[in-house]
């Protein structure tokens, strides 16, 4: 992604974020500069002789050590950059367990892409019929602590299925510790039937129940709502002074409330 591609994610996530943030990132100059500007650490996968991984596999493989770095005390947010942006801190409250949110937009049947199909190729139609009833989850953002969420991501390279359907299975069937979660909460995710029922007010959008998640997905499928929050989160923001204690693995002034702000429930 471009520096320009990757503005909104780190420029809102520092607005409301002031611990440690690490991004894993292609070496590029320009997404260098950004990231220094906010005070974001940008890590390169290393290069390993003999192994060719899959932009996946790298990613997870960059997770897990990343989260080794972190410390079993830690709690850390992994979570894709392209169309998120943050409305709230996003480690509050702290999780207890791995949280894996449901997707807002339907369930893993019918064959309908692309979850089936990631199950179905991944981890055997087996799986994929035992899961087929299940809601589907987000496939890119979980929260958690440093020390359960890097078991999962070592389990997960440990296996032949591609990630994201063995993660799929490892989640949906309790293999590892975790707390599935509703969306709206930590995480909202604008789906197809949520557009009409959610508000914008300043470029935060504000769910049908009159609550603010921290952590917005989906928002670029809808015109109205990829303007808002695109004109808010466009422009620069100066530093703030970074506390320690949590991690943030990826990827100012004062920030205005929104109108009717309510924490999650």
């Amino acid at each position: 992604m471009s520096a320009e591609d990757l503005g909104p994610f780190v420029r809102s996530l520092r607005t409301w974020f002031d611990d440690e943030v690490t991004l894993v990132v292609d070496p590029d100059p320009d997404v260098r500069d950004l990231l220094d500007a906010f005070d974001v650490r940008a890590f390169v996968f290393p290069r390993i002789i003999g192994w060719l991984p899959d932009l996946a596999t790298s990613r997870l493989a960059s997770f897990e050590h990343l989260l080794r770095q972190a410390g079993a005390g830690a709690s850390v947010l992994l979570t894709d950059v392209r169309n998120v942006v943050f409305q709230g801190d996003p480690l509050s409250p702290v999780p207890a367990a791995i949280e894996p949110f449901a997707a807002e937009d339907g369930h893993l049947e019918g064959g309908a892409p692309p979850d089936t199909t990631w199950l179905d190729a991944g981890a055997g139609r087996k799986v994929a019929a035992l899961l087929g009833q299940t809601s589907a989850l987000c496939a890119g953002v979980v929260a958690g602590p440093a020390a359960s969420l890097g078991r999962l991501c070592r389990t997960m390279l440990m296996q032949s299925a591609q990630p994201r359907s063995g993660a799929e299975a490892l989640l949906q069937l309790n293999l590892t510790d975790v707390d599935i979660q509703p969306t709206p909460y930590r995480v909202a995710v604008v789906a197809s039937a949520a557009e009409t029922r959610v508000r914008v007010v300043d470029g935060i959008v504000v769910n049908a129940d009159g609550t603010v998640s921290p952590v917005l997905g989906g928002y670029h499928r809808h015109p109205r709502i990829l303007d808002a929050v695109g004109r808010r989160w466009s422009g620069q923001n100066p530093r703030r002074t970074r506390r320690h204690g949590r991690r943030v693995l990826i990827p100012l002034e004062t920030p205005p409330e929104p109108a009717d702000p309510c924490a999650c429930q």
